[in-house]
């Protein structure tokens, strides 16, 4: 989809005798069609323009590979009868582009995760008078360092689901838990007073 396709020539052959052409190139200006489906493209000594859909291929091919992409089939294991090595090289190169949109998603989503938790931590500190230095995500616990306001560090493990204190690195007679981060910044702030 979009303006800009990734393509294959449909002929690698004849491709690289009349151009040169060895490796995929972009095609511009598609306004119609979708994945894996062939487009006639001009070129003009710089750039490859689309012209129209080639309506020639066989449709059910283009429909197997599609199927086969979208169950995630890896290249390697595509048993399909009929496909030319230029649709091998169409489908592998679709199915490498998917897989790294797939591996960029899940690290923004990592990445828009790991900031909600740094200011979810963040904002508990600071209404206590704490400041983040950094966390570690544990799976259901952070290991949490930060400082005072006297700048005196630390390093918490806090649950997650609540941010009790599961471990406050400082001496609270095993009283731990009973303590949430925000309370655990108010021991520490006034432990000169004890």
């Amino acid at each position: 989809g979009g303006l800009s396709w990734l393509a294959v020539a449909a002929n690698a052959s004849d491709a690289r005798q009349r151009y040169g052409l060895t490796r995929p190139v972009i095609v511009r200006l598609v306004h119609e069609g979708r994945q894996l489906e062939r487009v006639i493209a001009r070129w003009d000594g710089a750039t490859w323009w689309a012209h129209e859909l080639d309506l020639r291929p066989d449709p059910a091919h283009i429909e197997a590979l599609r199927d086969a992409l979208s169950q995630h089939t890896p290249p390697e294991r595509l048993r399909l009868s009929g496909l030319t090595p230029e649709h091998r090289r169409a489908y592998a190169l679709a199915h490498h582009h998917g897989h790294l949109a797939a591996l960029e998603h899940a690290a923004r989503e990592a990445d828009r995760r790991a900031q909600a938790d740094a200011h979810r931590l963040r904002r508990a500190l600071a209404q206590a008078g704490g400041v983040l230095d950094d966390f570690e995500d544990r799976g259901d616990l952070w290991l949490v360092r930060w400082h005072t306001e006297g700048d005196e560090h630390h390093e918490s493990a806090i649950a997650k689901h609540d941010l009790t204190v599961l471990s406050a690195g400082i001496c609270l007679s095993g009283e731990d838990e009973v303590f949430d981060l925000q309370a655990l910044v108010g021991v520490v702030e006034g432990a000169d007073f004890w």
